[in-house]
């Protein structure tokens, strides 16, 4: 059996003046598409930098050092408090007490 060569499609033919046109008004496109994706994202970059202004506004560092030492008594208080009762908590030496009536 002969095998049918595929024809291409036919296309139509474009001058190269309409060919430039046609991609000018791509570029166009393009163009305006980007503009108006770089202005959002503009107006979202303002906004949230506002948003952090003001979540920052009333921050001190005096706050912030006060913040920090009371967490680092709340991890002592933790450490403390799941030391309790295995032996090993802060000051402890760990040893078990003799004579408390087990034979050996």
């Amino acid at each position: 059996m002969p095998v049918k060569a595929m024809k291409a499609p036919v296309r139509a033919k474009r001058s190269k003046a309409e060919m430039q046109q046609e991609f000018a008004e791509i570029q166009e496109q393009v163009e305006s598409a980007r503009e108006a994706a770089d202005a959002k994202a503009e107006g979202a970059a303002r906004l949230h930098a506002a948003e952090v202004r003001q979540g920052a506004e009333g921050i001190t560092v005096e706050a912030v050092v006060q913040k920090i030492s009371g967490l680092g008594l709340e991890v002592g208080k933790a450490l403390h408090a799941g030391g309790e009762g295995t032996g090993y908590a802060a000051g402890g030496s760990g040893a078990r007490a003799e004579g408390t009536g087990a034979a050996p």
